[in-house]
């Protein structure tokens, strides 16, 4: 699942999974809880594994995909 460079800063202010379902929750994306506990643990274990660093090599295209994202999040309200 990619998440919007907005969405991953609200996360990181988190302190809980539960707090990430919340903030998942107002910006309209869908994620379950094991998925939630999964981003707060690496978000707060400050490695990167390989998925993130699967996205982060992929430049342009990344961002291409970030746009379409933050459009989404612009047309539900999401702060």
């Amino acid at each position: 699942m990619k998440l919007s460079h907005k969405i991953v800063e609200k996360i990181k202010s988190a302190g809980s999974p539960d707090e990430v379902l919340a903030i998942d929750k107002e910006c309209n994306v869908e994620m379950t809880p094991d998925e939630a506990k999964s981003y707060f643990e690496q978000i707060n274990s400050h490695e990167l594994d390989e998925d993130l660093l699967v996205n982060v090599s992929g430049g342009w295209i990344i961002m291409d995909e970030s746009a379409k994202i933050e459009e989404k999040e612009q047309k539900s309200g999401c702060k």
